[in-house]
């Protein structure tokens, strides 16, 4: 909200630069709605809701126009799942073909030596669970935990940190526990032996170091978030990082003949179709995306129309026996 009503103040000074904003007035609100594109008209939403808080203080700077306008003001919701819904070839999820392009790039990449296994794999995990990059930001080394079946193979479980769950949340307090596919974990198990000696080198406790350090040379203070962070990506530089991978490795789109644009959300996204494809109901997708609504989840199982033919394959053997038995038919 903040940040928007920056905006408006901004958007004012550009129209008028020597006039000393000392009242905001229904104009005012109506022309930075007027200026804002379609795709960006909730941002007045967002202003509105932050002026009718202000208005409720008795706090001088609303004209009384204002005031009035405030309740009755028509704003646009922010349209979910746009890129999904779309398949927009630069913001929505990757093909099939896409895909599998972007996984071949990668496994080149590191088999070259063109890609360090910290970066590979920080990729990788990215891919494989889908979170938000402020969540492998987040990740410890403690948070890997490695058990032994009676066979021997090993079970690799990691404590994921949740996110948008509510207001006043504390980072790191919440969690989900997601097993890892053996290739990913012992991966990741190779990438705690790297991260252990940067952390005694660094004097950190090794099990309370990050999983993906900002630098595996020496701490930089900018990256240091929250007391227990330290040495830790924010969300914003792990973003950055991610994406920065992801357009080196020069995937070609086969949609648009270009050079891909790869950063983390847009793996996300890609994340929730594939297993929309695969005919996962959206409250499994919700789970496994860790959404606070089911509304992001459903639009993941409304994009794809071919989608639904996978879903009827994956639900007549379960619903096949039933429709038998009620028709007369006896069945194991």
């Amino acid at each position: 909200m903040l940040v928007r009503l920056r905006a408006l103040l901004k958007f004012l000074i550009a129209l008028d630069p020597a006039r000393e904003i000392s009242e905001l007035t229904a104009a005012d609100l109506q022309n930075y709605g007027a200026s804002l594109p379609n795709h960006q008209q909730y941002f007045l939403r967002h202003v509105r809701s932050l002026l009718m808080e202000w208005a409720k203080t008795g706090v001088a700077g609303l004209s009384r126009d204002l005031m009035l306008l405030l309740p009755s003001l028509e704003t646009k919701s922010h349209a979910i799942g746009a890129a999904v819904l779309t398949m927009d070839p630069e913001r929505g999820p990757l093909t099939d073909l896409e895909y599998e392009s972007v996984l071949a790039g990668l496994r080149q990449a590191f088999a070259s030596g063109d890609m360090p296994i910290y970066d590979y794999a920080l990729v990788v995990l990215a891919i494989a669970l889908g979170c938000r990059a402020m969540q492998l930001a987040m990740m410890k080394v403690k948070d890997l935990s490695i058990t032994e079946r009676a066979d021997g193979s090993k079970v690799y479980v990691l404590q994921v940190t949740r996110l948008k769950q509510g207001k006043n949340i504390r980072p790191r307090t919440l969690f989900k526990a997601r097993e890892l596919a053996p290739v990913v974990g012992a991966l990741l198990e190779q990438q705690i032996g790297l991260v252990t000696k940067w952390a005694e080198k660094n004097g950190l406790i090794p099990i309370e170091a990050p999983l993906f350090p900002a630098t595996m040379k020496a701490l930089k203070s900018r990256r240091v978030m929250h007391p227990g962070l330290e040495g830790h990506h924010d969300g914003s530089s792990a973003s950055s990082k991610i994406a920065k991978l992801l357009n080196g490795l020069r995937i070609v789109s086969v949609r648009t003949g270009k050079k891909m644009n790869l950063f983390q959300t847009r793996i996300r996204r890609t994340f929730g179709s594939r297993a929309a494809a695969e005919g996962l109901p959206a409250t499994v997708i919700a789970d496994l995306m860790d959404h606070s609504w089911l509304d992001s989840s459903l639009i993941y199982v409304e994009a794809r129309p071919e989608i639904m033919e996978r879903i009827d394959k994956a639900m007549a053997l379960k619903v096949a026996p039933l429709a038998q038995a009620f028709s007369g038919t006896l069945v194991r």
